[in-house]
């Protein structure tokens, strides 16, 4: 949750402070950006390692901690003078974030699959409940906080907030842990690991599963896009940080909230996929509704702006959580063991590519923010969802409907 609000909380006033120091909306967007980048990079590097060589539990806790320092060091970066010094180390900061971060997340992920493999999609859409709850409470809590004490209070209070969470996970997972569980759990990662050798290509290279990671690029863009860019276009209605930050609550919000539903679902149909393509629709027409797009009939109002936040909500919710779904059954259909190495790959690069989505989003955001202005680049997500729309489609054509049907595994 606290780490949902780390990646959050800066939305609402991080573009303004940037503003003052010189620095352009693409330059805003490298700072939301080289976050994913790097988690894109690293991710499936520990989701590799965690397969064998790496203790889940202490990944998790080290990711958390090592987030949390640097979520409040970045509270004190907007002393610095300068353009260039500010928007430097402000990356540099970000990027250690990263690290941490895709550490516990990938972590989190392995532990919550290798715990209930018989309800994945339902574990994981309540684990995604709560990063969402995070993802609301950070642009809420952070506007409520930077009206209160600054910019400095503001992350020197979310990044504490994290550190007890690392200590209360230390002192769960660790030093009170159920060693003969633990022990098991290292034993089996480590035996599967010899006589599992699969890696990142190897999985990507199934279709289904390209299908899958292409639609959670194209969700993860625009929610990137809306991060980097959403405050600059509701500049003009002169609200506070507090309210711009619920703004961007409605989205995450709905996300969090339909997320559990949608993972009750993709546990209980054959075809997950069909959630995906609901997800990539509902994404559409949200964006339709945030420009709104060029010569739609609908005029630019706060009202159309938040119905159009929750409607992106909805399609992010239904997106990632089948996406997940058919990253792990997909693997375990085309011949992947049952076991801790699967899932942590799995998560590895499930991570990746919602990485890669927020780090190309801001950046796409930022520049064609300063190019064309918010409304005209809402056509960028909207046909990235409309290529995986027909992706999908075309792939369907070309293996047949019973056929496509057939090729899922059911867990």
């Amino acid at each position: 949750m606290f780490a949902g609000a780390v990646v959050s909380i800066q939305g609402p006033f991080f573009p303004e402070v940037a503003r003052s120091k010189g620095a352009s909306s693409t330059e805003s967007g490298l700072v939301f950006g080289i976050f994913e980048f790097v988690k894109f990079i690293m991710a499936p590097i520990y989701g590799k390692l965690l397969g064998g060589r790496l203790n889940m539990y202490k990944v998790l806790n080290s990711g958390i901690a090592t987030t949390s320092i640097c979520c409040v060091t970045f509270g004190y970066l907007h002393l610095i003078q300068g353009r260039t010094a500010f928007i430097a180390s402000s990356v540099i900061v970000r990027f250690i974030e990263a690290v941490g971060d895709s550490a516990a997340v990938t972590a989190g992920f392995a532990i919550i699959i290798s715990e209930f493999p018989n309800a994945v999609a339902t574990t994981f859409a309540i684990m995604e409940t709560f990063y969402g709850i995070g993802m609301i409470g950070g642009p809420v809590l952070g506007g409520c906080l930077y009206e209160l004490g600054g910019y400095s209070f503001t992350f020197s209070t979310i990044g504490i907030l994290l550190m007890i969470s690392a200590c209360v996970i230390y002192y769960l997972f660790i030093l009170n842990v159920d060693f003969s569980q633990k022990d098991k759990a290292e034993m089996s990662t480590t035996d599967n690991n010899q006589k599992n050798d699969i890696g990142i290509t190897k999985i990507l290279m199934i279709p289904s599963i390209t299908l899958a990671a292409f639609s959670l690029f194209s969700a993860t863009s625009a929610l990137g896009f809306i991060n980097a860019t959403l405050e600059h276009h509701i500049v003009d209605f002169h609200l506070n940080k507090f309210q711009i930050g619920t703004i961007f609550a409605l989205e995450c919000g709905t996300y969090a909230l339909t997320a559990p539903c949608f993972g009750a679902l993709c546990d209980r149909i054959k075809s997950p996929e069909n959630v995906s393509v609901i997800g990539a629709v509902f994404i559409a027409v949200g964006f339709m509704m945030l420009g709104p797009l060029p010569y739609f009939p609908i005029e630019k109002g706060l009202l159309v702006i938040c119905v159009g936040m929750l409607t992106t909500g909805i399609g992010t919710g239904a997106v990632f959580v089948s996406s997940f779904t058919i990253f792990l059954q997909s693997s375990l259909k085309n011949g992947f063991q049952d076991d801790v190495v699967t899932y942590s790959l799995a998560s590895g690069v499930w991570t990746s590519v919602v990485s890669l989505g927020f780090f190309a989003g801001p950046l796409a955001g930022g520049i064609l923010d300063d190019l064309i202005g918010f409304r005209c680049g809402t056509i960028f997500v909207i046909s990235i969802q409309i290529s995986y729309l027909v992706a999908d489609y075309s792939y369907r054509a070309y293996k047949g409907t019973s056929r496509y049907h057939h090729d899922q595994y059911k867990i």
